[in-house]
């Protein structure tokens, strides 16, 4: 086309000079840490600067890991390794992750021509994104992770997003590595059936999975294959675990690797198992790295931003916990459950803000009776702290069945729907050295981080 030859060069020095003068600005001025307006802006004057920026760099080894849970955690386990064998890589560590998070993260590391000097990058991508960033870059490998529902309201049943990304699958350039959850039985079969690309499954053995039926917010109970309802020998938790189908046969008992057994994990919870087992299945199919070495470089790796992330705030401990959905808020119940020393004081914040969907009926997907067995004091804030005090109370009786305790127990519940006064009153209620352990929504979780730290990530 005209125009898009010479010092233009194909039409993105414009996009990326505005959007790095607009980083600069931010950073300048304290606004922020410039995580989607680069990208913003440069997507409004080139809708297809992202793939004109892909086209400059195909040299570029691109990951995209998708899923409900896990996505931030395992990017960032990826990407350190891979950083620590000397690889060059960049990712949206921010956790932007729709299409402008993506083009910002490209600009912060191409120069004014569209050129990028890292070989690879590491993309966490948003399940419902996926389609449209897709369009634009072609990845190299897809981390598939687990689907659960997640965010009705913006995204729909669990059975959409498996639609969505069967489509996305099956227009993959032939030799495109797939790196799925052999346990999560909708990405289990969503590797069946796409020959042309190189599908790997990974897995946790069998005798490590120790629930024996299906959890309230199990979501992928059906075949994807034929709908009759599946029969799992071992379950991890939710859906995920070692299944078969009664009818059509689907099974994927011998489906799965873990390259992750022999190796000590450096986070807590089986949840996190599976995305050091599917980080380093990645590593291996697209890079390389054999799970020794890969154990070798994971050598100083801390939890991202929010994920079992500790600030020491006035003398008492703050351990963040991002629970989002009923799946990563019960996992989180877990690590409560699993916890040596008592549980004296837990802050739990629910909010209905964008990013954390307008729908909070998922509350009552959460097994809070586990919460109101094991915590001491349960405060509650946050735009809907009033409905999750409701769902608390419930969560008393059935806990607690004879009738006058009722009242003695839900002592224990302390409401206060503004986030900066209820951390006055904990930290009136609470001394130096205690411990708050803090389960919040996303936009609670980097509101809280803002107060506690200074910083929304790192």
């Amino acid at each position: 086309m005209k125009g898009e030859k010479g010092s233009n060069k194909g039409g993105v020095f414009f996009p990326i000079f505005s959007a790095k003068m607009l980083y600069f600005f931010s950073r300048l001025f304290s606004a922020g840490r410039g995580s989607t307006w680069p990208g913003e802006i440069a997507l409004r004057i080139r809708k297809d600067f992202v793939r004109r920026v892909a086209e400059r760099n195909r040299q570029l080894k691109t990951v995209f890991v998708i899923g409900t849970n896990g996505k931030t955690t395992s990017s960032k386990l990826l990407a350190h390794v891979l950083r620590k064998s000397g690889t060059g890589v960049f990712s949206n560590d921010s956790g932007a992750n729709l299409l402008n998070g993506v083009a910002s993260a490209l600009i912060k590391h191409a120069n004014l021509s569209g050129r990028i000097n890292e070989q690879a990058a590491v993309f966490e991508i948003d399940e419902n994104a996926l389609p449209h960033v897709v369009r634009q870059i072609r990845p190299s490998a897809i981390l598939a992770l687990d689907l659960f529902r997640d965010q009705l309201d913006r995204y729909g049943e669990v059975d959409a997003i498996t639609a969505r990304w069967k489509k996305v699958f099956a227009e993959l350039p032939a030799g495109t590595i797939l790196v799925l959850n052999g346990q999560d039985p909708a990405i289990f079969y969503l590797g069946q059936n796409v020959p042309h690309l190189s599908v790997h499954y990974f897995g946790l053995p069998k005798e490590t999975l120790y629930e024996k039926s299906a959890a309230l917010d199990a979501d992928s109970v059906f075949c994807p294959n034929c709908s009759a309802r599946l029969h799992f020998s071992a379950l991890a938790y939710s859906h995920i675990g070692i299944f078969r189908c009664p009818k059509c046969g689907l099974d994927n008992s011998r489906s799965s690797e873990d390259l992750s057994e022999k190796m000590e994990n450096p986070l807590r919870g089986l949840f996190n198992r599976y995305n050091l087992s599917g980080a380093m299945l990645a590593a291996e199919a697209v890079f390389g790295i054999s799970p020794v070495k890969f154990a070798r470089f994971l050598e100083g790796f801390r939890p991202s931003f929010g994920r079992q992330e500790k600030i020491e705030y006035q003398g008492r401990n703050f351990i963040l916990q991002l629970s989002k959905n009923p799946v990563g808020f019960n996992r989180s119940l877990d690590l409560l459950e699993d916890a040596r020393e008592p549980v004296e004081n837990v802050l739990v914040i629910l909010n209905d803000n964008i990013p954390d969907g307008r729908d909070v009926s998922w509350i009552w997907d959460v097994e809070f009776e586990r919460l109101i067995a094991r915590a001491g004091r349960i405060w509650v804030s946050g735009l809907r702290a009033y409905d999750l005090a409701v769902r608390l109370k419930y969560a008393v009786r059935e806990v607690f069945v004879p009738e006058e305790w009722h009242e003695t127990a839900e002592k224990k519940i302390l409401v206060e729907e503004n986030m900066d006064k209820m951390l006055e009153k904990i930290m009136q209620a609470s001394k130096p050295g205690d411990t708050i352990n803090v389960l919040p929504v996303y936009s609670a979780m980097l509101a809280l981080r803002k107060k506690l730290s200074g910083k929304t990530f790192k």
